[in-house]
């Protein structure tokens, strides 16, 4: 049995491997949960005000989220909560703003989904991929959450 995969399909798992590669980074530092957000341009202020916004909106019906999330990574996320937030060295509030701000949403696509997409999104989202490197991609997600 021969299985023929296109580089561009084998790239863009890779840069979604890179991406979680980096997530798993930002879930492994304290930095992740200490460090004050801060919105360092004029560009980006629209977006940080959004996030600031729909997260006080939506904090406290995350909750089952929130544990679920400390419950899948209980040597990083798990670990700092216990740490920062139960002892009450940080607010519940500021510990998982820093944290979705930082780690909660990258956009990644599930092999599922991405079968699920029409086949010009597909073809149109693949040339995309195919034109970027995943140094490009990496050093992107890293201006977009300032690290």
């Amino acid at each position: 049995l021969i299985i023929n995969i296109s580089p561009t399909l084998i790239e863009m798992f890779s840069s979604r491997n890179s991406v979680e590669a980096e997530l798993n980074l930002r879930r492994s530092r304290r930095e992740t949960y200490i460090e004050p957000l801060c919105c360092k341009n004029q560009e980006d202020m629209k977006d940080f005000k959004a996030f600031m916004s729909n997260f006080y909106r939506t904090i406290y019906k995350r909750k089952k989220e929130c544990d679920s999330i400390c419950e899948k990574y209980p040597d990083t996320v798990g670990k700092y909560y216990k740490e920062l937030v139960l002892p009450e060295t940080l607010s519940y509030e500021d510990f998982w703003q820093r944290y979705f701000y930082r780690c909660g949403s990258l956009p990644t696509k599930q092999p599922q989904q991405i079968q699920k997409e029409p086949s010009n999104s597909r073809r149109s989202m693949m040339m995309n991929m195919k034109n970027k490197s995943k140094n490009d991609i990496l050093q992107s997600v890293r201006r977009l959450f300032s690290l």
